[in-house]
């Protein structure tokens, strides 16, 4: 009698997740999850674990979900049938991939191979090669992802399935497109193209316009490029995804500024910048609405001592869901001061100065979309986008602006870590509110030192002060600021998750009783991958 209650428990729970009621889902998944384990059927408890996993990965709770998933697959994969452990080992390996534990990902992709050594190859087999396939893209493994997507097709085309056809062909045209190998890429992008409109796959079709769009561009064939993307638009606006609009609009800026249409690309980029920023906030909000249920769910368990222990956890994921709300407002701050920096040379009818602007600004904002998701970033990279924003910004000055930037060859910039988009806001804190109102020549230096176990980054600026700055910008309009207590802000929070301290030091500089600018010093600690 206890069995049958546990399997209708189980479809119960399996029904409410498939019509998107993962709370009810949940609940019934823990019910049957203490009924199979007062009955000790260690099959059951694995079916209840996985459940709980969708529940929770169907509401963005990775965390939850990996955790549900692997002990799903430890209590399966020691059954007599192994393959009952498929979906968990399946799952784990997509959350793997997306938190960017590529190692691991493949890792679970090729035992969940070795389960289907003994069946022919199928859509199973398929799915495996196209996820390992996305594993080497996201690591930018591209030689690697080649063979893989290369496989799934393979599968497909034997098994005529359709969808993993169009897929495969879209996949490896992404890839090539990735290597810069357009000629390669063209014919298999109007390849899954032509097939995903036969079968009406409309998220495919417009995918590989987009690759078609970049392939164009990289043969420079601009006008055909900007003339597919603006007849497409239409359509990629209708599917209402703000990820696949926001990946347009952003390659349609390239091609209008390829093509020399400064006013193109600059309303573009203002429309792009629109988009991103409500991207970002809506993926923001869900991020911090989960979090909050997943700790409203967690109170259901009853063991105190677990509950304590996720409740930290939680606390952590809260903390670094505010650094990515912080950090995401910093982004369209960021691109409109930016956008106002070069407003006037767009304005100015000097056409090669405003292109030269508006090809670096793109360069920028690309900078700033892959800095968009990572809380840590190389100080390459960190430094390779503030030097293009520094360009950019030296646009304003007559005059010119002097900077000089000195590293220690001490520091591994590849491998030490800071946090990403960090220094930007300090730097433009030094042009726009020190050195822009400075008569005379404007100085800018950036040091980064070695002592010990801290590295020290320094900018110095001979600026007006901030004293100053503020009187002039109490009634200044069109322009924002990021204050300063918003990093502070920032900084709190990264250091409140763990060992890697930063610190951030700001002195008024002054001459004979006169200001002399200000000296902006960060410190932390080696933080190496």
């Amino acid at each position: 009698m206890a069995q049958i209650q546990l399997d209708e428990l189980l479809e119960q729970a399996k029904n409410a997740y498939e019509r998107n009621d993962n709370d009810t889902a949940e609940t019934l998944g823990l019910e049957a999850l203490q009924l199979a384990t007062s009955l000790s059927n260690v099959l059951s408890q694995g079916h209840a674990h996985n459940t709980i996993g969708i529940s929770c990965l169907n509401r963005g709770l990775q965390q939850r979900a990996l955790e549900h998933f692997i002990e799903a697959q430890k209590l399966l994969g020691n059954s007599t049938n192994p393959k009952e452990a498929f979906p968990s080992l399946l799952n784990i390996a997509i959350i793997y991939n997306s938190q960017g534990q590529f190692a691991d990902a493949l890792k679970a992709y090729k035992s969940l191979l070795q389960l289907l050594h003994d069946e022919p190859p199928g859509m199973q087999h398929a799915q495996l090669y196209t996820g390992m396939g996305n594993v080497h893209t996201e690591s930018k493994n591209y030689e690697e992802a080649l063979p893989n997507f290369q496989k799934a097709l393979e599968i497909c085309t034997a098994a005529n399935i359709a969808y993993g056809i169009v897929l495969s062909l879209r996949n490896m045209a992404s890839v090539l497109t990735s290597m810069k190998k357009p000629h390669d890429a063209l014919p298999l992008a109007e390849q899954s193209k032509n097939l995903a409109k036969e079968q009406g796959f409309t998220q495919l079709y417009l995918g590989n316009i987009h690759s078609i769009a970049d392939c164009y561009l990289q043969l420079g064939h601009h006008t055909e490029a900007l003339e597919i993307l603006l007849e497409h638009l239409p359509q990629v606006e209708a599917l209402k995804q703000l990820e696949d609009l926001d990946t347009f609009l952003n390659l349609l800026v390239q091609a209008y500024e390829l093509n020399g249409d400064i006013s193109g690309a600059y309303n573009t980029q203002k429309r792009w910048i629109t988009v991103n920023a409500e991207w970002q906030g809506l993926e923001r909000s869900k991020a911090i609405a989960n979090l909050q249920l997943s700790f409203e769910t967690e109170k259901k368990e009853k063991q105190i001592q677990a509950l304590e222990l996720n409740k930290r956890k939680l606390e952590q994921e809260y903390t670094q869901a505010e650094l990515a709300s912080l950090k995401s407002r910093m982004n369209p701050h960021f691109i409109f001061n930016v956008m106002n920096s070069i407003q006037s040379l767009v304005y100015t009818g000097d056409k090669y100065r405003a292109v030269e602007a508006i090809g670096l600004f793109a360069d920028v904002m690309r900078g700033t979309l892959h800095h968009s998701g990572k809380q840590w970033v190389s100080l390459k990279e960190e430094m390779g986008l503030l030097q293009q924003y520094i360009q950019l910004e030296s646009f304003q000055f007559a005059e010119g602006l002097t900077v000089d930037i000195d590293i220690a060859d001490t520091l591994d910039l590849e491998q030490l870590q800071i946090p990403g988009m960090l220094l930007q806001p300090l730097v433009e804190n030094a042009i726009k509110h020190g050195l822009s109102h400075l008569e005379g020549e404007k100085r800018l230096r950036i040091t980064i030192a070695e002592n010990d176990d801290k590295v020290s980054i320094a900018i110095d600026d001979n600026g007006i002060g901030r004293n100053r700055s503020a009187e002039i910008n109490q009634n200044r309009t069109g322009h924002q600021s990021f204050a300063t207590g918003s990093i502070e802000k920032r900084l709190a929070l990264i250091n409140n998750q763990g060992p890697n301290h930063v610190t951030l030091q700001i002195t008024d500089k002054f001459e004979q009783g006169a200001a002399a600018g200000t000296l902006v010093i960060l410190t932390l600690n080696h933080n190496y991958e």
